[in-house]
């Protein structure tokens, strides 16, 4: 699916990038461009793609949609995760969280005859690679949630909300305050993030791994440069867990 961004004295107008794009970045995109604060959500800005086409600010881009299985009687989510050639899709019961089905397609070589690769030995590599960027199971549904009938999501309870009380007529309590982190307890979580990003576990982050999901590409990147303290061009566990500090 194509993306046209356009906005007044654009500097790059008609100029075409390949770099991979998700719907979730356009309100950050949008707020980028507006001088705004940026949102707190999951989607990228845009901009830096903007003023330069052949900037990439992310190594995958993800799409999701429901479907049911009439055979088994079960509904699925698919999760379509593409690459600069593949694209993978995940077919997950959304209540047993099993993968049900795989399909793989070459965008590149085969982009007007699709075929499904997933089967092919050869394959089993790109399959595995790219299912690292599958998103968390859809938790289960709870038993104890107050159920909302149709057509009444938008309803306020103003009563409860006059007596600071949840839909359920119980007292809200204020969340704790979470204490703060102990040196151990920032490195354990350091050390977490960096072993999160080292998808190939080779023990360090190429610049590529470094800059999954960050909400600000332009600081990232001006952050991996500094913290790759010896120049090497990638970013060693030490280095991960002492300039984060």
């Amino acid at each position: 699916v194509p993306l046209i961004i356009s906005f007044p004295g654009m500097k790059n107008s008609g100029k075409l990038s390949n770099s991979l794009v998700e719907f979730v970045d356009v309100y950050p995109t949008l707020a980028d461009i507006c001088g705004l604060p940026k949102p707190d959500t999951d989607g990228l800005s845009l901009k830096p793609v903007i003023e330069n086409p052949e900037t990439k600010i992310k190594p995958v881009a993800i799409s999701q949609y429901p479907k049911s299985d009439g055979a088994v009687r079960r509904n699925l989510m698919g999760y379509s995760i593409r690459d600069e050639r593949w694209r993978l899709t995940l077919w997950r019961g959304i209540k047993d969280n099993q993968i049900i089905a795989t399909e793989l397609y070459d965008e590149v070589n085969a982009p007007k005859e699709p075929v499904n690769l997933a089967s092919l030995p050869e394959n089993q590599e790109v399959i595995e690679k790219l299912s690292k960027f599958l998103p968390p199971p859809i938790p289960a549904e709870d038993p104890n949630a107050v159920k909302i009938p149709k057509g009444k999501k938008n309803l306020i309870d103003v009563d409860a909300k006059n007596k600071d009380e949840d839909a359920a007529g119980k007292p809200s309590v204020p969340a704790p305050q979470k204490p703060e982190q102990t040196v151990d307890e920032k490195t354990k979580e350091r050390t977490e993030g960096f072993e999160k990003r080292d998808l190939n576990k080779d023990g360090k982050l190429s610049k590529e791994e470094f800059m999954i999901k960050q909400k600000d590409p332009e600081h990232a990147a001006q952050n991996f440069i500094k913290w790759d303290k010896d120049k090497s061009g990638d970013i060693s566990k030490e280095e991960y867990i002492n300039m984060s500090k």
